[in-house]
């Protein structure tokens, strides 16, 4: 119902403003009818322009209201023509009033678009200054590691231990493999979680690193996921991750496509998964063996097409032959 009467408006207005016009003009009252539409015509403009200073993923729909407003204000115009000189004390005053709030709409959208577009230059100027930074690093490491060929890795120890304190550096540092894994153990205690994050990943990192990052920082979904979703995250973590009361359920793809996630949860996994992509992500695990390929089977027959898509019919049919040589593939018609 909402969605209704906003639609009503958005094309009722405008509407409206367009008979009004129209009858102004065939009866011969054209200052009022020009008063109007020059009105009209600046608050689309200014409307326009501040709608186009936003940069959010939504901000287009802004547009839809400048001819909202446009024929408000011409309204507002054309109530002020009509009452400026009637004999009701009261009405001029009305007509003033209206005349106002028909100019305050464009004072509105010229502060709007004016703060906006304020706000926009700050967010640039911020992300020069964030990743020019970030590349005056990148070059200083890169540079650094050329020049110290065989001891890479003491070299950029060093430099890290020396700015611990310095998130945007470690940052850097951390896309770089000629880290020791003692100093990433030192760093998945950092203050800062974009860096204790950047450890998870890390090609070098320990599985006892990673099993620390998970105590430190279990009850955050920051750091649980990128912890279920790393290959090298170590099974009795992935096992623990799975099993905790507070665990969305949602983590469960990223524990269906880890290799390193448990057999027992992956089996687990394919008896309850509750949505088409974690179905997607056991079939293409690439531990998938005949027995869990033929729990996922079971499971899409029994929840039918709110599990077994049609892409998953398709991949498992796909996948069956290569893990379960010589066993019959269950019927398209059996999976739905």
């Amino acid at each position: 119902m909402d969605i209704v009467i906003w639609l009503a408006l958005v094309a009722g207005i405008p509407i409206a403003y367009l008979v009004a016009l129209g009858h102004q003009i065939f009866t011969g009252k054209k200052r009022s009818a020009l008063l109007s539409l020059l009105i009209a015509a600046v608050v689309a403009a200014t409307a326009a322009w501040a709608t186009g200073q936003g940069r959010g993923e939504w901000a287009g729909l802004g547009y839809f209201l400048v001819p909202v407003q446009a024929a408000l204000a011409g309204l507002l115009a054309l109530g002020f023509s009509q009452s400026q000189n009637a004999r009701a004390p009261a009405r001029p005053i009305l007509a003033w009033i209206a005349l106002a709030f028909s100019l305050l709409i464009i004072v509105y959208n010229v502060a709007r678009g004016m703060r906006r577009a304020s706000y926009n230059r700050a967010v640039v100027t911020y992300g020069q200054d964030e990743f020019g930074h970030f590349n005056r690093e990148k070059r200083l490491i890169e540079a650094g590691l050329e020049l110290n060929p065989g001891r890479r890795e003491i070299w950029l120890d060093s430099v890290i231990r020396a700015r611990l304190q310095d998130s945007v550096f470690l940052t850097v540092a951390l896309r770089y493999d000629s880290i020791s894994p003692g100093l990433l153990d030192t760093l998945a205690l950092s203050p800062f979680h974009d860096v204790a994050r950047g450890v998870i990943g890390h090609n070098r990192t320990r599985p006892q690193t990673l099993a620390k990052i998970y105590r430190a920082h279990s009850g955050s979904d920051n750091f649980v996921v990128p912890l279920a979703q790393y290959r090298h995250t170590p099974p009795d973590i992935l096992r623990e991750i799975y099993h905790r009361p507070d665990t969305p359920r949602a983590i469960d793809v990223s524990l269906a496509s880890n290799p390193n996630t448990p057999r027992d949860v992956l089996v687990a996994i394919a008896r309850s998964a509750q949505n088409p992509e974690t179905i997607e992500a056991l079939i293409t695990n690439e531990v998938v063996d005949c027995a869990l390929l033929s729990e996922v089977a079971s499971y899409m027959a029994g929840k039918g097409k709110s599990i077994a898509r049609d892409y998953n019919v398709a991949r498992l049919n796909e996948v069956w032959p290569k893990v379960c040589s010589g066993r019959e593939a269950p019927t398209t018609s059996a999976l739905r």
